[in-house]
């Protein structure tokens, strides 16, 4: 099998384990440079036939032109909502990011986390500690809690079957038909279309969400839908921010109408002492890394490598991006 020419484009504030684990999978199997900023973009893309681009944001018109021999734009994402796929300027090259999968565990695992941290009240709890305090707080269990999963996909599912083993009761809501043997192994207490979200929120004790945004999704849970959640209830994002109106679910927080926010995932990418709910006990937060582990990062190589081969056989590159996405979940 030949060897493909491949540039790597790269984030200058991202760690560069992204790079080391790419270049550990794709070794010596095909020809790996990587983009310097610096540099002339001619002499960079000359020959090129693979973009690998960390976050899908890097590449721009300037890179595609140089590049005369582009077939492949591997975005090293997942989500693809804030990409310019018109930069490709109609040419026929293809387009694809990586499956939900490779960072189904890690996203999975930061709102379990999340869940957690609720029940047992560590934010309240971390004066105690210092102040050398002990049992002055009750807490609580996961066991017996009602989570509501909206969007059924890599994640969602990933979640289920972590919170199954916790004991939780689980409502899950997705637009797509679930196969009957993954319903009967998680035995949620309800499963249904987005029609039944309002049911569905208005019975959670926690409701996470697993949906990809789109036109349909984009501002989805609104004042009014925040507005059905119990007062005890938690709301949890690990997938995008645009999926809320962030002002109304910190105001919700902040009035006491909802118990706490569990969130990877901030409106402009922008978290800090400025957020209107910073130092609240009832937000719990990640810097948007909840899908950042060693795992994806070599599952997502992976997949690069699998398309990379399919590029040198002359072969359909895998996980294309629809040319009109609008998928609910």
């Amino acid at each position: 099998m030949r060897k493909v020419n491949a540039i790597y484009l790269h984030w200058p504030c991202v760690d560069i384990l992204w790079r080391d684990i790419l270049i550990d999978v794709i070794g010596g199997k095909h020809n790996l440079s990587e983009y310097e900023p610096t540099k002339p973009l001619e002499p960079q893309f000359a020959g090129v036939e693979v973009l690998l681009d960390l976050g899908g944001r890097v590449a721009c018109h300037d890179m595609i032109k140089a590049s005369t021999n582009l077939k492949l734009w591997q975005m090293i994402t997942v989500g693809y909502d804030a990409v310019d796929l018109n930069i490709v300027d109609g040419r026929s090259i293809h387009v694809c990011h990586c499956p939900g999968d490779t960072s189904a565990t890690g996203l999975a695992e930061s709102a379990m986390m999340f869940m957690l941290m609720f029940v047992k009240q560590y934010q309240r709890v971390q004066s105690d500690v210092e102040d050398g305090k002990i049992c002055n707080f009750v807490i609580d269990e996961l066991d017996g809690k009602v989570l509501t999963i909206v969007g059924f996909g890599a994640s969602g599912r990933k979640l289920a079957h972590l919170a199954r083993a916790f004991g939780m009761k689980l409502i899950i809501i997705e637009p797509r038909d679930i196969e009957p043997a993954i319903v009967e192994e998680l035995g949620p207490a309800f499963v249904g279309k987005p029609s039944k979200l309002d049911e569905a929120i208005s019975q959670a004790d926690f409701v996470s969400l697993h949906l990809t945004l789109s036109p349909e999704t984009q501002g989805l849970f609104d004042e009014r839908l925040i507005g059905l959640m119990k007062p005890t209830a938690c709301f949890v994002n690990v997938a995008r921010a645009g999926l809320v109106n962030e002002e109304a679910l910190n105001l919700a927080l902040m009035e006491g109408r909802i118990a706490g926010i569990g969130s990877d995932v901030f409106a402009d990418n922008k978290p800090g002492k400025e957020f209107s709910v910073f130092g609240n006990d009832g937000l719990m937060a990640l810097p948007h890394i909840a899908g950042t582990t060693y795992g994806t990062i070599r599952r997502r190589s992976q997949v690069c490598l699998e398309n990379l081969d399919r590029i040198a056989q002359g072969e359909e590159p895998k996980y294309r991006v629809p040319q009109s996405p609008s998928r609910i979940a």
